[in-house]
Order: C-alpha cells, then structure tokens, then sequence
C-alpha cells in the first residue's frame, strides 16, 4: 500500500489517511496523539505528511479499507470475498468468520 501510495502522489493523486482514531468523540489530546505518530508514520514511510481526518467524503475517488466490505452502487448488492453475514452473530466473531473463509 505504501508503494501504491507514492505511485499516486508521484502521478499527482491527493492521498488521505482516514482513521476513526481522531473522530471528534475522542477527546483533544487523544486526537492531537494520534494525529502526531500518523504523520511521523507518513514522514518516515511516505517523504510526506498527508491529510489525516476521521470521516470519508464525497470528494474521495476511492477509499482503501482493512475492514470495510464494497457494495455496489445503487444495488446495495456486496462485492468481494464475502458475500453474506448473518446479522445475529456477534461483531468480534464476524472476523474469526472471515478469517476462515
């Protein structure tokens, strides 16, 4: 994902950090942490900082994800490595689930 990024930065594509690790819920200095080591990270891995925020926006082409699952636009239908979930399982076992898949 890192050389990914520099490709698109290098092709002059905005690139985001998008973290739920500094939503407004969390208090300031919880925020201003995080905020800190995500663009020390970006320094030492990427040569640059790049904007963090909490929240996706209409103004993203594409958003990589390490838990979101892809739906189709308009259809609501799933795309990817799973298909179905059934709703009554618990969240913590919806990972052990994938995992096995």
């Amino acid at each position: 994902m890192v050389e990914k990024v520099k490709r698109f930065l290098a092709a002059g594509i905005e690139c985001r950090i998008v973290t739920a690790r500094v939503n407004s819920h969390m208090d300031y200095n919880h925020v201003w942490s995080h905020t800190k080591q995500v663009e020390t990270w970006c320094l030492k891995h990427i040569g640059q900082k790049l904007l963090i925020q909490a929240e996706k926006d209409y103004d993203m082409t594409v958003l990589y994800d390490d838990r979101a699952i892809a739906v189709e636009t308009d259809t609501g239908k799933c795309r990817g490595w799973i298909e179905e979930i059934e709703m009554d399982v618990p969240s913590h076992s919806l990972i052990d689930k994938a995992d096995n898949l």
